[in-house]
Order: structure tokens, then C-alpha cells, then sequence
């Protein structure tokens, strides 16, 4: 059912619940209304949904640990551990870290001069702000120098 705010306006869809008891008593988990509004059509009129796709796996959230260890200079941004070969990311030119030492990948900052935090966010811009076929703009910090790449987003496989 709807997830309702308090001036009765929906703000997301009730989706799952997580109960000791095993009664509707718990945690909730719902779907951000702006996420149905984007995903739902294409559902209705395709029976599916294409998700944009980049092409590359982050690191969730950089610690200080983790900043020191890939020779990072902050830990706000996405850092890239993977890219797909022949992927939109491949084909943009972002590069991944070295998969012994941990260092040298790109550090996504900003989209489409939007502040990326960390993968969270990144993921969230995507799902709410992009479409396939999409051409983002993404700043990255590279070897201390921030530098910015077209990316054009393919389709989730």
C-alpha cells in the first residue's frame, strides 16, 4: 500500500517489512514515489524496465583506511575498482584500480556537476536523474588531477 506523509500526500510504496513478532510491526521498506513514477511505465508498456548502466563496480564507501590505501586525497566520490571491458565506462576511458595494490582507479566526484558522495549516491542519481542512452557528464579525480569524461549509458544487463 501507499506510504502516505503527514499532509496525506504519497511519498512511496510499502513494499516489505522486517518483524521479530511476525505481526505488521517493524521496520518498513518502501519505494520513493519518484522511483514508481519512473519505473512503473515502461513496466505497463514494455513489461520491463531498463536501468542505465555504467559498466563498473565502486567501492561502497571509502574509510580513512581505505583513502590511505588507495592513495586517494578525500573520501567523497565513488571510487572504481571495475570496469567492464567493452562497457560504456570501457568506452568513455574510466579506469579501474590495480587489482593487486588497490591504487590507480578513477574517483567519480560529480555527475552532471552533481556532488557524488559516495556510490549511494552515484546509484541514486542514476536510478532518479538518467535514462539509457543517456550522455552524462562525470568529474574525476585521476592521479590528483580532476578531469571530466563524456560517458553514454547503456542499458543494464
Amino acid at each position: 500500500g501507499p506510504l502516505l506523509n503527514l499532509r496525506a500526500e504519497v511519498v512511496g510504496v510499502n513494499s516489505a517489512i522486517a518483524t521479530r513478532t511476525g505481526t505488521n510491526s517493524g521496520v518498513g521498506f518502501s519505494i520513493p514515489v519518484d522511483a514508481v513514477k519512473r519505473i512503473v511505465p515502461g513496466l505497463i508498456a514494455n513489461g520491463f524496465h531498463e536501468y542505465p548502466f555504467m559498466g563498473v563496480g565502486f567501492d561502497g564507501a571509502i574509510t580513512l583506511d581505505e583513502k590511505e590505501r588507495y592513495g586517494l586525497s578525500q573520501t567523497q566520490g565513488a571510487y572504481i575498482v571495475d570496469v567492464t571491458v567493452g562497457g560504456p565506462a570501457d568506452i568513455a576511458g574510466l579506469r579501474a584500480a590495480n587489482s593487486t595494490s588497490g591504487r590507480g582507479g578513477d574517483l567519480i566526484v560529480a555527475i552532471d556537476a552533481v556532488s557524488i558522495e559516495d556510490f549511494d549516491g552515484l546509484n541514486s542519481y542514476l536510478v532518479f536523474h538518467t535514462d539509457v542512452g543517456q550522455i552524462i557528464e562525470i568529474t574525476l579525480i585521476r592521479e590528483g588531477e580532476e578531469i571530466t569524461l563524456n560517458l553514454t549509458l547503456g542499458s543494464r544487463p
